[in-house]
């Protein structure tokens, strides 16, 4: 349960399900906001994707004696609260950057736990989504070369 799994394991549940809301939320904004047709399909993939990831991670979490935040955490709401205030082109490029930035940060997340968690069923998950991740982002770069 709970009580067993390691520190970094916890952490890594927790992170992973916090990331994972903002950048559902993100892409919410992104089909909403976006100027570029290509951006609005990414939008839709990794919202599609984030769900899924989202909804295994939440079923372990489940299993685990874990109960998960439904709320991006408060630097993931200031992060969603200044892209409300960005319009067209502006909106574009801070999202592509942002989504950069947050998808690298993930994969660092991800790998972590793969290679140093404790709960084998966790480094599993880690192992299967990080192949995702790293195609978001190798999809956001080439958004942001075409910028």
């Amino acid at each position: 349960m709970a009580s067993e799994l390691s520190k970094l394991d916890r952490a890594f549940v927790e992170k992973a399900a916090q990331d994972g809301v903002a950048e559902i939320e993100m892409a919410k904004l992104a089909r909403k906001k976006a100027t570029s047709t290509e951006l609005r399909h990414f939008a839709d993939m990794m919202l599609k994707e984030h769900g899924e990831t989202k909804d295994k991670l939440a079923k372990m979490a489940e299993q685990l004696g874990l109960r998960l935040s439904t709320e991006p955490s408060g630097e993931h709401r200031k992060m969603l609260d200044d892209f409300a205030n960005y319009d067209g082109e502006e909106f574009d490029k801070q999202f592509i950057s942002t989504t950069l930035e947050e998808h690298e940060k993930d994969i660092g997340l991800y790998q972590s736990e793969s290679e140093h968690g404790h709960n084998e069923e966790l480094k599993r998950y880690a192992v299967e989504i990080t192949p995702i991740l790293k195609k978001h982002l190798d999809a956001a770069k080439s958004m942001h070369h075409g910028m």
